[in-house]
Formats: structure tokens, sequence, C-alpha cells
């Protein structure tokens, strides 16, 4: 299954949850407070979600599933995946270039 990125409007905390797709766009409970928390669909395709307080994104926008990472190691020579299919952007020149060499558009 999937995974889609959440944002809490009351406490702020993004987190991840593996969902059905049909069930990507039902608000999720925050870990943190409880309270619904809406999909940010923006924090995926932007990148901008960034993992254990590091300054690494995890970009699964341009990742892909966990059994596609050899295929796209070979397609994309020199990008980083993590085992269930993340891309590793480490700062944002390089997710920038990440973007332009899949030939993406950057809605900033």
């Amino acid at each position: 299954m999937p995974l889609f990125t959440y944002t809490c409007p009351n406490c702020k905390e993004t987190f991840d949850e593996t969902r059905r797709i049909a069930e990507r766009n039902d608000p999720a409970n925050c870990p943190k407070c409880g309270l619904f928390a809406p999909r940010d669909s923006g924090a995926e395709i932007r990148g901008t979600h960034v993992s254990s307080g590091t300054a690494v994104w995890l970009s699964e926008a341009m990742g892909c599933q966990p059994e596609e990472v050899p295929e796209f190691r070979k397609a994309f020579p020199g990008s980083e995946y993590t085992d269930d299919g993340r891309l590793v952007c480490r700062g944002l020149k390089h997710r920038d270039a990440e973007i332009k060499r899949r030939g993406y558009v950057d809605y900033k």
C-alpha cells in the first residue's frame, strides 16, 4: 500500500501513514494530539516532509514501489532510494536537480 503524508492543523505534526488509495484523502488521527489531520499532498509533491528532524528529504512523489527500486536505480544513476522506494534528496539544490532530471515541474 502507498504511503501518504498528513499534517495536523492543531499541533503542526507531519507524519506518514500507509493507506489504500481509496482512503488517501480521508483524515488521519494525529499520533501526537489525536485530532484529525488532513492529507498534505503538497508536502509529498514538494518533498518538504523532513524525516527525523534532519535536512534530508524523503520524497514519495519522486519515489517508486519497493520492488521497482533496482529498476529506478538503473534509470536514474546516482539517485539514492530507501528500501521502501522513497527518493533521498540531500538539500534543496539536489531536490531541484532530481525534479529537473525527471522532467517534473516544481510549483513553488
